[in-house]
């Protein structure tokens, strides 16, 4: 795989200071290796402030983006909490519906984070795949060079069998560090999802307690409204040649009488 920027420039530095150590060692000059040293130090801090800046600026336009998505979504809540409202009733004001912003964008965030922890399992998976399936392969390897000598087969191998056993050695604590990082950044999958799951189940009651309260003044619109319409129906009995007014249903009645 093609090493970064930042890559070839640490092993510019690295190789580098070798050679400045090298000089030191022998005695030989170093004034061009000390040169060479501190141009490719400052190359390496140049461009690690320049990324810093990039990434810097990444991170507002995220923050940006963040902003106008929960406004978004709020917006389209709200919007649908006040579309419950009108079925409910047609001609009575609609309250005011005020639902929290910094929550959504909270969440935003979390889920954010929970795709970045995803991302990173993923690839930690994928390096301790290789790994593990290189150590089995060596394992495999070695057990059949062994079975073959068992089988009578001339010890050929030794330097194959001395090889392979140098990998195993190799490879098993490569795994384990594998296995420790995969580990830990699952732990930091599960706390980001646990993270982002309350988020979310905060931001649901958030809806229903507004929604909620928005019904409680509704219904102190409409018994309002419903009084005077009793007393306007009321005056209307009383005037002569008036049919006779609005009376409240028997389902009325019954659901009043329930209070």
């Amino acid at each position: 795989m093609k090493k970064s920027l930042r890559e070839t420039l640490v092993d510019r530095l690295n190789k580098a200071e070798s050679t400045l150590n090298s000089a030191l060692e022998t005695g030989s000059d170093t004034v061009e290796a000390r040169s060479d040293v501190d141009a490719l130090k400052a190359d390496l801090a140049k461009f690690d402030a320049e990324a810093t800046e990039s990434r810097e600026a990444a991170e507002s336009e995220t923050q940006v983006q963040v902003e106008e998505r929960a406004t978004e979504i709020v917006q389209n809540a709200m919007d649908e909490i006040e579309a419950k409202l009108r079925e409910l009733i047609s001609k009575i004001v609609i309250p005011d519906v005020n639902l929290p912003p910094d929550l959504v964008a909270n969440i935003q965030h979390a889920l954010i984070a929970l795709e970045r922890t995803q991302g990173l399992v993923a690839k930690a998976q994928s390096k301790y795949d290789k790994v593990a399936d290189r150590l089995q392969a060596c394992k495999d390897e070695r057990a059949a060079i062994v079975g073959r000598r068992a089988a009578g087969s001339a010890a050929e191998d030794d330097d194959r069998l001395i090889l392979l056993a140098a990998d195993v050695e190799g490879l098993l604590p490569l795994k384990d560090r594998a296995e420790d990082e995969l580990s830990s950044i699952n732990a930091e999958l599960s706390s980001d999802q646990q993270r982002y799951d309350d988020l979310s189940a905060h931001w649901q009651t958030a809806l229903r307690v507004e929604y909620l309260r928005c019904v409680t003044t509704l219904a102190g619109y409409l018994d309002s409204v419903y009084i005077k319409v009793v007393e306007a129906s009321r005056d209307r009995q009383n005037s002569p040649g008036c049919v006779v007014g609005w009376r409240p249903s028997d389902a009325i009645r019954r659901l009043i009488a329930g209070y």
